[in-house]
């Protein structure tokens, strides 16, 4: 079995990737997840016209881009599959409205998404986060219960289990 260390790219977030492919092979990992968001250099805005040249930089600098940190947009969806990104990364963010009322508008969006996941043959990652979102892996199973598994997974944590309170050695398991 071979193994992808990656590293989330946030932190150079605006380096072009004829910048970023070289940094993080540097650091000595094949993978990264790419922010595709507004203060980046990937916007949602330009994504698909974007993305795939983006990707094909990182790939030539022996880094594969294994996700995405981006929105649930149909031009998105269209993005990664023509870059050939297999997964976009969300988390469940929770509203002033309270828990309960937060979930079910986060659930609702992720069935809308649902088509959309099949349709481009990419799948949803939710991330527990600490803070304003759900912070647990137990949390986000249950958030995904009934989804398609082949489209929809939990992008497991071990800091904002911790974070959370939980055991990251029970959570892994659970999520695996």
């Amino acid at each position: 079995m071979s193994y992808v260390w990656s590293v989330f790219t946030k932190p150079w977030s605006g380096l072009p990737a004829a910048e970023l492919g070289p940094l993080v092979a540097g650091l000595g990992f094949t993978g990264a997840e790419v922010p595709v968001r507004d203060n980046a250099h990937v916007t949602p805005a330009e994504a698909e016209s974007k993305l795939p040249a983006f990707v094909e930089r990182m790939r030539a600098a022996g880094v594969d881009v294994i996700s995405i940190a981006g929105d649930l947009a149909e031009p998105t969806f269209a993005a990664c599959r023509a870059a050939g990104v297999p997964l976009i990364r969300v988390m469940a963010e929770l509203g002033p409205d309270g828990y309960a009322t937060s979930v079910a508008r986060v659930r609702k969006r992720l069935e809308e998404a649902a088509p959309l996941a099949e349709r481009y043959g990419v799948q949803v990652g939710v991330q527990p986060h600490h803070g304003r979102f759900v912070s647990s892996a137990l949390g986000v199973l249950q958030l995904l219960d009934g989804l398609p598994v082949r489209r929809f997974r939990v992008v497991w944590d071990a800091a904002h289990d911790a974070l959370a309170g939980d055991d990251p050695r029970v959570t892994l398991e659970l999520v695996a």
